[in-house]
């Protein structure tokens, strides 16, 4: 093989080989190297950092693979170059890359779990409904758990909704999800609802936090709690059985629904939840918990997290690891970039180092975002923590009440009277509308990051958007720029939206997948909308189930069914705005569709589309308002029963065909 020089590429996939052969290596043209399904390659060569011809390095379905770890080799070839560029002068050594996420509903036991599994020990922490702040309330709380010889780092989510939209904050693809119940409310739930609905409260909606952002995540640990709050020790195992099967039930029917619509490959395919071969919640994998247990069932738990760890160790090497250590023990909430790589010199290898704490949880750098935040690296979660708690906090009221009896007129940075501001946080809390005054005070006084970072992460995740100046409506024109925040705004009164406008556009969105999105996706969704849409002439509306945003002549809604996993956007215009409509219907529908594909990828959204004849001949009281200047009639038979076929007479070459002629498509 040696003598074959002109070889550029080599095909080893679907082996078993352990180690790549060394003569592969000597292949001086080699350009492709496939190794696709070796289940058992644990690492490549040093002599990586020497194939100067190589261009393609396919490493997919390789499992075992320790050296280059697995987020080194999803940084493409350059990084494995840089992997072994730094191995080849220093030693290595094993580190675990994995981070426990604990989710469940709030006053489950997540954080008595918690200091249980650090201590060792069962403890316990109390809390009553709408206490102040104390160590159970936190958006997430960070703690470091020491196993045999491994240090893996706890995220505790907090369980009231209000810090849902923290979550994504802090997403990691390797992820082991710890779910907690409350058995005891699980049994309440299924006798007064069912069985089915209790699944869905207390497991899947839950669960659907972690695998619909990432549906590569492995299997799930099952923590069951107050087990000594059920009337007999007896029925913890008949609860644990209910539980469990209905977890199956379950898990057939949305896997069958969301398969019967999938035909966008691995969009909305969940692997745990897809994998039928194993159960959703293996028995070895489900731990029970009460206030007076002995040490049995979290030493059964710690054994159960190290040998997941064990799977996820990564050899690294000492310098990386050396600046890693360094990087998490710095003091402050956050560090430039350009700081390190000045402090570091090599620019491409720190990058690598930055992308596995990220992936690890060590740190966060949002690299992909606009360059005033990904030029930052956050080490200290307490910091995303604290910008979070500004908004979203679980005593919301209570807190605004505080900061007004905390609001002193001689601060130097007080920029309002007493009751400018006591105006601004009613107002707030009456339409989900904050001041810019008020919203910059806030972000001044609290978080430990800077206004403007505070902000731009705000915008990143999608949780407020502005500053605007037009409320509402287009000729109300506020004396100070506001922020919305649509989760705290109020629904739609009733659906007087549906008949706004001479004509109606319409798209529905379902949004189909083994778990359904969170609740808070739906807030996000209204953000990207008013972000594509608003300018100084826009006057946008948020209400907790969408939007409604009047700008150049047409309005478009968005209007959220959560529980029916579905989004309908509408365009009302006049006859003179209809294809300019046409054309900001479709745009939307892409920007939505796109984002869910991006950062949702266990769900598949899939779009209908609805002209304004479609919708007249739909309404329970049709009214003759569709406008003959804008629609022709053909007396064709189609699949329709015999029907006219309503056909839009604009023929530009940038609408869809579907767009243009939506109802014969839709007959077709």
């Amino acid at each position: 093989m040696r003598k074959i020089t002109s070889l550029s590429l080599v095909n080893m996939s679907r082996n078993n080989f352990t180690a790549v052969p060394d003569v592969v290596w000597e292949l001086p043209n080699l350009e492709t190297l496939d190794l696709t399904s070796n289940l058992k390659l644990e690492k490549l060569d040093v002599q990586m950092q020497n194939m100067d011809s190589m261009r393609d390095l396919i490493l997919d379905a390789c499992p075992a693979l320790q050296e280059p770890p697995l987020a080194v080799t999803t940084m493409g070839l350059g990084a494995i170059k840089e992997y072994y560029k730094a191995l080849s002068k220093d030693q290595g050594l094993l580190v675990p890359s994995l981070t426990v996420g604990i989710i469940g509903a709030s006053f489950s036991g997540k954080t008595s779990l918690v200091q249980s599994l650090k201590a060792g020990q069962r403890k316990l922490t109390f809390r009553q409904e709408g206490s102040d702040d104390d160590e159970t309330t936190v958006v997430f709380g960070n703690e470091t758990l020491k196993l045999d010889r491994i240090d893996i780092r706890v995220i505790d989510f907090g369980g009231n909704d209000v810090y849902h939209p923290a979550y994504q904050c802090t997403f990691q693809s390797n992820f082991l999800p710890i779910l907690v119940v409350d058995i005891k409310r699980f049994q309440s739930l299924s006798m007064l609802c069912s069985p089915t609905k209790a699944v869905r409260r207390l497991c899947f909606d839950w669960m659907s936090h972690f695998y619909t952002a990432n549906p590569t995540l492995g299997p799930a640990l099952l923590v069951l709690t107050h087990k000594d709050q059920l009337d007999n020790p007896e029925q913890l195992d008949e609860q644990i059985d209910i539980l469990t099967s209905t977890c199956e039930i379950l898990r057939s029917k949305v896997v069958k629904k969301a398969e019967s619509s999938n035909t966008c490959g691995t969009q909305g395919c969940i692997n745990y939840f897809n994998n039928n071969a194993n159960p959703l919640f293996n028995r070895t994998r489900i731990f029970t918990l009460g206030s007076d247990d002995k040490v049995d069932q979290l030493e059964l738990m710690l054994k159960c997290i190290n040998s997941f760890a064990s799977e996820k160790l990564e050899f690294l090497p000492l310098k990386w690891l050396k600046i890693m250590n360094e990087i998490v023990d710095l003091e402050e909430p956050y560090t430039k970039l350009t700081v390190l790589e000045e402090l570091y010199g090599d620019r491409a290898a720190l990058h690598i180092v930055l992308r596995l704490m990220h992936k690890s949880g060590l740190a966060v750098w949002y690299e992909d975002s606009e360059p005033e935040i990904s030029s930052l690296i956050f080490h200290q979660f307490s910091s995303i923590r604290g910008f979070v708690r500004t908004l979203f906090n679980h005593n919301h009221l209570k807190k605004w009440e505080q900061r007004i009896n905390d609001y002193e007129l001689n601060d130097l940075d007080c920029t309002m009277t007493q009751a400018e501001y006591e105006g601004h946080v009613l107002k707030y809390n009456r339409t989900a509308l904050i001041s810019e005054p008020l919203l910059i005070q806030v972000l001044r006084d609290e978080p430990e990051l800077p206004v403007h970072i505070s902000l731009a992460l705000m915008r990143k995740f999608h949780l407020i958007h502005g500053p605007i100046t037009n409320v509402g409506d287009p000729h109300s024109r506020p004396v100070v720029p506001h922020f919305v925040v649509p989760y705290f705004a109020t629904s739609y009164h009733d659906d007087s939206w549906e008949c706004d406008g001479e004509i109606r556009l319409r798209a529905d969105f379902s949004l189909e997948g083994p778990l359904s999105l969170p609740r808070y996706v739906y807030h996000q969704l209204t953000v990207v909308l008013m972000q594509l849409l608003c300018n100084d002439q826009s006057a946008p509306l948020a209400v907790r189930n969408g939007a409604k945003v009047h700008h150049g002549g047409y309005t478009t809604y968005l209007v959220h069914h959560y529980h029916k996993s579905r989004i309908t956007l509408q365009v009302s215009t006049s006859v003179e705005k209809l294809h300019e409509s046409w054309r900001a219907l479709r745009h939307s529908m892409l920007v939505i569709e796109r984002h869910i594909e991006r950062h949702w990828r266990g769900v598949v959204p899939t779009a209908i589309f609805f002209c304004g004849s479609c919708l007249l001949r739909q309404a329970s009281k049709p009214e003759p308002t569709v406008n003959p200047f804008w629609i022709m009639q053909d007396k064709l038979q189609t699949q329709c029963g015999g029907s006219d076929v309503t056909y839009c007479l604009t023929e530009a070459q940038d609408v869809p065909v579907a767009l243009c002629n939506p109802c014969k498509s839709m007959c077709s």
